[in-house]
């Protein structure tokens, strides 16, 4: 994988370790016989080297190009797979907003990411970015609950993360949104969906509580004011 930038100088060494071997051979043998060895190995040894060396850079091109090669040679990496996931994320974050605004190129390319996110964090429960962009994905989707749900993995994991208090606003803005509209059983929702994702959040429990009384979930606001 990537990782693969970290061994050069052991790449180097066995480069300078490889090439004493050859010149060591060479010696041992007639001189004349000698320089087709070393050649012939040299070709052998660098023909291959060169194609795959080529193969490689090409897959170098881009985070997206390197990431969606790799999750192909490593299918059981919970890394590999959670990279490859938020590259198709990317992606489809290109179709939400401006001229090419489209729900439906939105929905594919999260639908393919879904798959990579799922995979990672089944390989790796504790994967806080995996579930953080497998939030995001539903969340992107529409899919508001299985959004916060995923979230609500991240706060179990790693509850002080700033990027999961924000996905939490994001979630909260909706509410209020609703609650201006006065559609308090959808703000009592989504505040309830803003809890999942970060419950140490006072207000959000207020607001929800609020929301809940003034849909007249007497019951559930009860339990918030608890809170």
């Amino acid at each position: 994988t990537m990782g693969e930038r970290l061994i050069y100088h052991s790449s180097l060494g066995f480069c300078m370790l490889l090439a004493w071997g050859i010149v060591w051979l060479a010696e041992r043998v007639d001189a004349e016989k000698g320089k087709f060895v070393v050649l012939g190995i040299v070709i052998a040894l660098a023909v291959p080297s060169c194609m795959i060396t080529l193969q490689r850079n090409l897959e170098w091109k881009s985070d997206e190009t390197l990431f969606l090669a790799d999750v192909k040679k490593h299918p059981e990496s919970a890394l590999c797979n959670g990279n490859a996931g938020a590259r198709y994320m990317d992606r489809g974050i290109k179709y939400l907003t401006g001229d090419t605004a489209n729900q439906d190129s939105v929905n594919y390319y999260a639908d393919l990411a879904i798959g990579y996110l799922q995979k990672s964090v089944e390989l790796h429960p504790r994967y806080a970015n995996g579930w953080l962009n497998l939030g995001l994905c539903y969340y992107n989707k529409k899919d508001y609950n299985n959004a916060s749900l995923a979230w609500e993995k991240v706060y179990g994991i790693f509850p002080s993360n700033p990027i999961l208090q924000g996905y939490a606003q994001m979630l909260i803005a909706i509410a209020n949104e609703k609650a201006v509209n006065k559609d308090y059983a959808g703000a009592a929702e989504f505040f309830n969906y803003g809890l999942r994702a970060y419950p140490a959040d006072s207000k959000i429990w207020a607001d929800f509580a609020g929301a809940s009384f003034m849909s007249q979930n007497f019951s559930q606001a009860k339990n918030a004011f608890d809170q």
